[in-house]
């Protein structure tokens, strides 16, 4: 057993404007668009007595995550203060974004490493047709889709081969209709698409799909759907795994690695707009359990983390805010420097096992 020091922190980071000067990030969230005009999130603080600092992310996804930022501060805050030693069976209830935060800090005990081993390879992300002038001497690109016309969408893949000699990701975000997809490979180049990701609404929808027909289909939201399991199961539609570690919780994404290495599946870590602190686990990860795809972590690029800017510390609803914990955290996760703004909320001495 041993004691910790754990401090909550909640984050707001703002988005970088696009070509037009809008601040605001539009994600296709499952076909209805999502306005999100900045990126919230906790992070936790970890001390030990022998010196170990630690600092885990728990950031839901508006739109994706089932869970909001306050709920996951709220099932934080219960669990810290629960009377008795902190054990990694008890979060397994707890949402997916507060398990990874904590079920990372249960794994570094065992696995202490910090940084990525090798480095992997990320793919570009795209999200208008304005953004395709980066393309050039991309290796690897991924195309969000579905919150414009079908049309608009076809448009967008054609452009992009034209920009770019390499293969193309392709994502509806579950916008699509069979006859979408259908109409969608007929109208370009499928030796230019590496696979799609999600492109049907429910899984029920892709029993009208005939697998010879069809690139690669990547599952990713999907799989936190109660009947994947008897999805993939009964089709060979699916080759791939797009894994998004702060939505499926962190033993959740090592539990799915297992499962593609045995079913021979290939897989990737998908990030969610995370901070850095949480990006370089999904390239350590991937380094270690051997991802062969290029990485989904091009995220970062479209939050305002500017270096020349100073966050605006506030204290919660304590008085007082204690220094020393910011130390802590500027020093093991140097990115909150350059969100607009940083909450010190709460602090708490633990025993863990």
């Amino acid at each position: 057993m041993a004691d910790w020091q754990v401090d909550l922190f909640r984050y707001r980071v703002n988005f970088k404007p696009d070509h037009r000067g809008k601040t605001q990030l539009t994600l296709n969230a499952h076909g209805h668009p999502k306005e999100l005009a900045a990126r919230e999130g906790l992070l936790l603080l970890w001390q030990g007595t022998s010196g170990q600092v630690w600092v885990t992310e728990a950031a839901p996804l508006p739109g994706f995550s089932k869970e909001s930022v306050e709920e996951a501060e709220q099932a934080l805050t219960h669990w810290l203060a629960r009377p008795f030693p902190l054990a990694q069976e008890t979060v397994s209830d707890l949402p997916n974004s507060v398990r990874f935060a904590l079920e990372l800090f249960f794994y570094r005990q065992e696995n202490p490493v910090k940084r990525f081993l090798v480095p992997c390879q990320s793919c570009l992300l795209i999200t208008e047709s304005e953004a395709l002038k980066s393309v050039a001497t991309a290796k690897h690109v991924k195309l969000k889709m579905g919150a414009l016309s079908l049309k608009d969408d076809i448009d967008l893949f054609n452009q992009a081969c034209s920009e770019t000699g390499a293969q193309i990701r392709v994502d509806p975000n579950r916008s699509w209709l069979p006859q979408h997809l259908q109409t969608f490979i007929k109208s370009v180049d499928r030796n230019r698409i590496e696979f799609i990701e999600e492109p049907l609404k429910g899984l029920a929808a892709y029993e009208e799909l005939n697998d010879s027909d069809l690139p690669p289909i990547a599952l990713d939201e999907h799989l936190l759907d109660t009947n994947i399991h008897t999805f993939l199961a009964a089709t060979n539609l699916t080759r791939v795994l797009v894994l998004k570690p702060m939505l499926l919780g962190f033993n959740a994404t090592l539990e799915w690695i297992q499962w593609a290495r045995a079913h021979q599946y290939q897989w990737l870590l998908s990030g969610a707009f995370e901070l850095p602190v949480s990006l370089d686990v999904y390239r350590e990860l991937a380094a270690i359990e051997g991802s062969e795809l290029a990485q989904g972590l091009d995220t970062l690029r479209y939050l305002d983390l500017r270096e020349d800017r100073t966050a605006l510390w506030r204290d919660g609803t304590k008085p007082g805010i204690q220094q020393a914990p910011i130390k802590a955290l500027v020093q093991h996760c140097p990115a909150v420097t350059g969100a607009a703004q940083v909450s010190w909320l709460q602090q708490w001495t633990v025993d863990v096992v």
